[in-house]
């Protein structure tokens, strides 16, 4: 037995003790209780809400442990619990996992029927749930099911598909015991963040080598608005873990996010004119050299947008909520390479340097105006009363 199978042979059974420990007779319910807090510290997932739910509706079954809606109501996690208890871990089946995920999907479908009006009115949670979703519904707002199974076994290797229903586009997840692993007993999280530019239809970026600084690498790109939101939909607020501005919405900083969005919808193709564009952090980059020396980079591992969250969750939203085209839209883009030992210094070091700068006010842009220009130079020497009339004029270009 390896030692990577030893590890998690360890860490299956320390939650196996966590799980016994608790005492509760619903170990199931105990073990998506433990993974749903311990992944959502590790911004694994937003805000999960533990709900142990299962029934029938017509002629079939639904169950599901748990789930999380985003703030803009467009994207739905559903979880599903498969729990064993058996040590060592056991394979699961690709047949138990499918199930599994149809059941947790089927949670969706059937709300978008009335499943509210079917469960027990004790059940306030799951009913609630499911009135909600089918208020959504009927504004076809759910446009994105991700179905993420949690199990105590072993997965790996194993993939789970369903088919995307009525235009919402369905994902599943597996966390088996050894991403658990990975994720909580190794504290690695960013390891699963892998962005493949072929594989979200962008295709290789061109690139600029800005050459090696000792403890990081650091290339130049303009990213299509397009792949962001893909990114954003795929890894949602886990991109911006290490950020210290997580996405504020247009509750929050109105003045520059409805800034963002006014760009999006009203001149998209200059949104790499206006914006500062974003910094990020990587684990690993794949580039492809071509025959004149030119550069692209095609595969990013662990992907960290450490400054520039507000911009990616902003495109995203223009997408999937205000339905946007975003084709045209370019962001420049800093990546930057860094060395693991030094990772936590150097986003810590970007954020600050990048968030710490003077802030510019809508007046300051008027500064350089004519007319502002001779008020000051005139207070300086002195000379209002023989330029009034020149300054009226000027004034009056200025403002028409």
């Amino acid at each position: 037995m390896s030692g990577g199978e030893d590890g998690v042979d360890k860490f299956a059974r320390g939650l196996a003790a966590e799980i016994a420990e608790a005492g509760s007779p619903y170990e199931s319910e105990e073990l998506t209780r433990l993974t749903l807090e311990r992944l959502a510290e590790e911004a694994v997932f937003e805000n999960p809400i533990l709900l142990m739910q299962e029934g029938s509706f017509g002629r079939g079954r639904y169950a599901i442990s748990g789930y999380s809606i985003s703030d803009e109501e467009d994207r739905l996690t559903l979880f599903a619990t498969l729990y064993f208890g058996v040590l060592p871990p056991r394979s699961v089946t690709a047949g138990d996992l499918k199930q599994a995920a149809e059941l947790a999907a089927r949670f969706l479908w059937y709300s978008a029927q009335g499943l509210h009006e079917k469960i027990e009115p004790a059940n306030t949670d799951a009913s609630d749930l499911a009135r909600r979703l089918f208020d959504l519904s009927a504004t076809a707002r759910i446009s994105h099911l991700k179905v993420v199974v949690l199990t105590d076994g072993r997965v790996e290797g194993r993939e789970v598909e369903l088919t995307d229903r009525e235009g919402t586009r369905v994902e599943v997840e597996l966390f088996g015991i050894e991403r658990l692993h990975r994720i909580l007993g190794e504290g690695v999280s960013r390891e699963d963040i892998v962005v493949d530019l072929e594989e979200m239809g962008s295709g290789p970026l061109a690139c600029l080598d800005c050459g090696y600084e000792g403890d990081y690498r650091a290339y130049l790109a303009v990213v299509p608005g397009t792949l962001l939101a893909a990114a954003y939909q795929r890894y949602g607020t886990r991109l911006l873990e290490l950020n210290v501005r997580a996405f504020l919405g247009l509750r929050g900083r109105k003045s520059v996010n409805a800034g963002l969005r006014t760009t999006l919808r009203e001149e998209p193709q200059h949104f790499l004119a206006y914006n500062n564009g974003i910094v990020a952090t990587v684990d690993g980059i794949d580039l492809n050299q071509a025959g004149d020396g030119s550069l692209s980079v095609s595969r990013l591992t662990g992907l960290q947008i450490v400054n520039g969250g507000q911009t990616t969750a902003s495109i995203h939203r223009a997408v999937t909520v205000d339905r946007i085209d975003v084709s045209s839209v370019r962001v420049p883009a800093k990546i930057i390479v860094v060395q693991q030992d030094d990772l936590s210094r150097m986003v810590a070091a970007i954020s600050r340097s990048a968030n710490s700068q003077n802030t510019v006010q809508p007046a300051d842009f008027s500064a350089n105006d004519p007319f502002h220009v001779a008020v000051e130079s005139l207070a300086a020497n002195g000379g209002f009363s023989g330029e009034t009339q020149h300054l009226q004029g000027e004034r009056w270009r200025v403002a028409n």
